[in-house]
C-alpha cells in the first residue's frame, strides 16, 4: 500500500488568518505496523508557511492498511504564540 498527502493543508484562525509559520503535531493514537514494519505513534512537527499550508509533501500511511484495525491520526494546532487553535482532532487517511 503506498502513502497518501494529508486531507487537511490549509489551517486558519477562527477569523480567518493564516495560522502561519507554526508547526502542527500529527501522531497516531496507538503503535502500528504495515507489512511488518513498525510506525512510532510520536511524528516530527511538520511547518505550516505564511499562509497556513502545509511545506513540503510529507506522505502517510492510510489507516485501512494500518494494524492494529481502528488506527487513526491525532492533529493539533498551535499559533505562533504557542496557543492550541484546533484539536486535538480525529483524522483518518
Amino acid at each position: 500500500m503506498s502513502q497518501v498527502s494529508f486531507p487537511i493543508t490549509t489551517f486558519q484562525l477562527p477569523n480567518g488568518a493564516p495560522v502561519a509559520n507554526v508547526s502542527i503535531i500529527i501522531r497516531f493514537n496507538t503503535d502500528g505496523s504495515v507489512s511488518g514494519n513498525s510506525i512510532d505513534s510520536n511524528f516530527a512537527p511538520i511547518a505550516l508557511n505564511s499562509s497556513g499550508v502545509i511545506t513540503g509533501s510529507p506522505l502517510f500511511w492510510q489507516n485501512s492498511s494500518i494494524s492494529p484495525v481502528g488506527t487513526y491520526y491525532i492533529l493539533t494546532v498551535y499559533s505562533a504564540q504557542g496557543q492550541k487553535v484546533a484539536g486535538p482532532l480525529k483524522v483518518t487517511v
